[in-house]
């Protein structure tokens, strides 16, 4: 320790100063970057991934939008066909006329049936395979469970009615509703292709790698990347509200965010690559270094030019041609009062001796 100390004591002047100045702004700027880059850098991290929460969110509500859109829709067909009987002619061509309609503004609709509780349907796009009755069917039995409220099926797997459009049971998803009527419960049926989720997906972009995806209580319902998606323990997103977490996958660390609709009772789910994030700040921590170290030049030629500054009076009186120059300018000084006093010693006698001369 003492070491350094002498030699400090040992340094010229100019170099003191120039080293204290360049301390004076160093320590400071340096303790005010550390912070300020702290927290730009967190708080950066924050609301990107709060970003992605409220981008998970959006999805989520625009989902249900859809969804409330086409439970009315299936009110309406309550409305118009729920009480047609099978010898109901004009009432059959009414449901075809309305059921046509919608399937035509709703193309992603893939069919429309409706049940009623002695067993005969009607369908636009639908049509039954088998004759076990509705009544044992688990989608009609999941629907009258629910006593009206709208029902979400993922998979028509199973079913004894498909739709006309050869769609896999893996590509659509079911909406079931119950209704009453005066020989009991029926229920009506929309399929509808998973398009409607891949659109709303596509519209929302959570980085090059992320991706979202759909489930519900029981499965996957929709995603466009399978080999991340069933690596994911779903059952850790099962829980309602917002949920955030971490998984690692073959050597890769991602983000996962949820998101519960207790609408639809389906969780979107965000999957965004750490990497994403890292990169990013890396990026941004590389910019604020640039920086840092710019005003570290600064400091440095900032402490020079004021240590110039302050010594050059010093040096300058110190130079030798200086006190050359000083000597000689005193001497001729020192020679004109001299003569200027020898002078002013002789003008009496002088005086009157040339006044004797004019007299």
């Amino acid at each position: 320790m003492g070491r350094p100390v002498e030699q400090f004591r040992d340094l010229k002047f100019r170099d003191k100063l120039t080293f204290s100045t360049l301390m004076a702004s160093l320590i400071p700027l340096l303790l005010f970057s550390l912070i300020v880059g702290t927290v730009v850098i967190r708080e950066t991290d924050r609301r990107s991934r709060q970003l992605i929460g409220q981008m998970v969110t959006q999805t989520t509500e625009s989902l249900d939008v859809y969804i409330e859109t086409i439970e009315k829709l299936m009110d309406v067909v309550i409305d118009e066909g729920g009480d047609i009987s099978a010898g109901d002619v004009d009432g059959i061509r009414a449901f075809k006329v309305l059921t046509s309609a919608i399937l035509r503004a709703y193309p992603e609709i893939a069919g429309i049936a409706i049940a009623y509780p002695d067993d005969h349907y009607l369908g636009e796009g639908m049509t039954r395979i088998s004759r076990d009755l509705f009544a044992d069917e688990s989608w009609y039995q999941y629907a009258v469970a629910r006593e009206g409220q709208l029902g979400i099926l993922g998979s028509a797997l199973g079913r004894n009615v498909v739709n006309n459009l050869n769609e896999s049971s893996d590509s659509i998803f079911s909406l079931v509703k119950s209704f009453q009527t005066a020989d009991g419960c029926g229920v009506v049926l929309f399929d509808i292709r998973h398009d409607i989720i891949e659109r709303s997906i596509e519209r929302v972009s959570i980085g090059e790698e992320g991706f979202l995806y759909v489930a519900d209580d029981t499965d996957v319902v929709y995603t466009p990347v399978s080999d991340v998606v069933y690596r994911i323990d779903q059952s850790c997103y099962l829980d309602e509200g917002a949920k955030d977490g971490k998984v690692r996958i073959r050597g890769r660390d991602y983000l996962v965010v949820a998101r519960y609709s207790p609408y639809s009772q389906w969780r979107t789910i965000g999957v965004v690559p750490e990497t994403e994030f890292s990169a990013g700040l890396h990026s941004l921590y590389q910019t604020f270094v640039i920086c840092v170290a710019l005003c570290i030049l600064l400091a440095v030629f900032a402490s020079l030019a004021v240590s110039a500054t302050v010594t050059q009076p010093s040096r300058f009186f110190g130079s030798a041609a200086l006190w050359r120059r000083l000597r000689r300018e005193i001497f001729l000084c020192a020679l004109t009062v001299f003569i200027r006093m020898r002078l002013a010693c002789w003008e009496p006698p002088l005086t009157i001796w040339w006044r004797r001369l004019t007299i």
